[in-house]
């Protein structure tokens, strides 16, 4: 072998150990951001849970609020209903 085709040789090989250390730190850059897709991802679940609570609060919250209200009234009516009643069988 000759030098010149020596060198050719080790250019190419130059070459390619660039392009492989190139790949190795993109590779590294998307471990990097798989690693912070998986973090965001977690957190996202995470404020997920946090919202259904609240909704789930909210909702149970309205419908205690209207049993409230249900029960108020209902209690209202009955208590006009008795007092009919009394009136009319007398019992002043």
């Amino acid at each position: 072998m000759d030098n010149e085709t020596i060198v050719y040789r080790l250019d190419k090989i130059d070459k390619q150990l660039s392009e492989l250390v190139e790949l190795s730190k993109q590779t590294a850059l998307q471990e990097v951001r798989i690693a912070q897709v998986e973090k965001d991802t977690h957190n996202l679940q995470n404020d997920i849970s946090d919202v259904k609570l609240k909704v789930g609060a909210l909702e149970k919250r309205g419908g205690d609020i209207a049993l409230k209200w249900v029960g108020i009234i209902g209690g209202g009516i009955v208590s006009i209903l008795l007092g009919y009643i009394a009136i009319r069988l007398g019992l002043k």
